[in-house]
């Protein structure tokens, strides 16, 4: 999908043997990330549950529903 293109960093599921919203999802993506804060990763997911889940970590999470909302959030 280019994501790569856009962001600095893509992790999926298969990345780091977890899968949303799991605690450990998100926090194996902040060690994969290095040098930087929780606070400083930017987390965009379609489902509100994974939004949460990046927010109790400490994540910036925004939702979005389609391509729009995505585009208006970057």
């Amino acid at each position: 999908m280019g994501f790569e293109k856009i962001f600095d960093f893509v992790v999926a599921s298969s990345d780091v043997g977890y899968k949303k919203p799991q605690p450990e999802f998100f926090e194996k993506v902040f060690e994969k990330i290095p040098g930087i804060k929780k606070d400083e990763i930017l987390f965009f997911d379609d489902r509100p549950e994974n939004i949460e889940a990046a927010k109790k970590i400490g994540l910036q999470a925004k939702l979005y529903k389609n391509i729009s909302d995505l585009k208006e959030c970057l």
